[in-house]
């Protein structure tokens, strides 16, 4: 329940902080890559825990995909982008980069956070090891501090 709420607090905190961030730092665009979506994190003090989301929400599918074939972690697009979209999109899946950072633009949001460089991650229902959408995150050896599994609280 409390990974739960965490999650719910992440991605809202990833809608207000990190668009806004990407559209100063990179201008607006439909998509970022993974790189300036960890940048535009940093900048911002986003907590690592669920920072895939983080990417499912500004990243193409390709390039979701592509960086967690490089990192190893298991992530499910399709599932996180339905999870989000239902909380913050009103169920539409088809939302991309301008519409999230139009959405955080109309929800200015304050908290701090943290960004910790380790590799962990969230996934939405792929296997148990490598970590569940509600609080689980598994180590991974690349992508330079994406984070997202969460559950380190």
């Amino acid at each position: 329940m409390f990974a739960a709420i965490r999650k719910r607090r992440a991605i809202r905190s990833f809608i207000r902080k990190i668009g806004p961030a990407l559209e100063r730092r990179f201008g607006r665009k439909r998509h970022y890559s993974p790189e300036e979506v960890r940048h535009a994190g940093r900048d911002v003090g986003a907590r690592s825990d669920y920072f895939c989301y983080a990417y499912c929400i500004y990243c193409s599918q390709d390039d979701f995909d592509h960086h967690h074939r490089q990192t190893g972690e298991h992530c499910h697009y399709d599932s996180m982008r339905a999870e989000v979209a239902e909380t913050h999109f009103g169920g539409d899946t088809t939302f991309n980069a301008e519409s999230a950072i139009d959405a955080g633009s109309s929800h200015n949001d304050s908290g701090g956070g943290w960004f910790s460089g380790g590799d962990s991650h969230s996934d939405s229902g792929s296997s148990s090891d490598s970590g569940s959408s509600s609080d689980s995150g598994g180590g991974d050896s690349g992508g330079g501090g994406d984070g997202g599994g969460g559950g380190s609280d």
